[in-house]
């Protein structure tokens, strides 16, 4: 596994990391049942959690460390079974989580976080207005209550004024 750091103004950094993709996968999954076992009100899972968030900290974060101790915030561009790893909840030596320590990003592709941090600053030094556009996509499930019932019966004023205008029937 390849931990590549990349600084401002700085070369490109590679760190090989020992551990592979199946012990990967493994840890991730294992740390992920911790926080689900502490979520429950499990004390073996909150020992264990702790013990594996500071472990996998070591071995994915602190080779990093030097670098990352110098920048402002941390993005992370995960790949495989990293991306589901939760970065922020990641315990370092002085007890912190990652997140409390730099602010936090996780991106699918620097390629595409650069290009558009690119768009976001050209738009802000020329004359036309930033107006970023977003497009969401879901299937979503809506309580039985909800979807069974006629926009004046929604008891928030926002949700019923929205349902009403848009004539929505809340049906998946």
């Amino acid at each position: 596994t390849h931990l590549f750091i990349v600084s401002p103004g700085r070369e490109l950094q590679v760190e090989t990391l020992e551990v592979g993709r199946q012990a990967l996968e493994k840890d991730t999954d294992r740390f992920r049942q911790l926080i689900d076992q502490t979520r429950a009100g499990s004390t073996l899972g909150a020992e264990g959690l702790g013990w594996s968030s500071r472990r996998l900290y070591n071995l994915l974060i602190e080779p990093a460390e030097k670098w990352l101790a110098a920048g402002e915030r941390i993005v992370l561009v995960p790949d495989g079974p990293l991306h589901l790893l939760p970065f922020a909840a990641l315990t370092r030596k002085d007890g912190r989580h990652l997140v409390e320590w730099k602010p936090l990003s996780t991106v699918l592709s620097g390629t595409v976080f650069a290009e558009l941090k690119k768009q976001r600053r050209d738009a802000l030094a020329g004359s036309e207005p930033f107006s970023p556009q977003w497009v969401a996509f879901g299937d979503p499930w809506y309580p039985p209550q909800l979807a069974q019932s006629r926009p004046e019966d929604i008891g928030e004023l926002r949700l019923r004024s929205f349902s009403t205008r848009a004539q929505l029937s809340w049906k998946r």
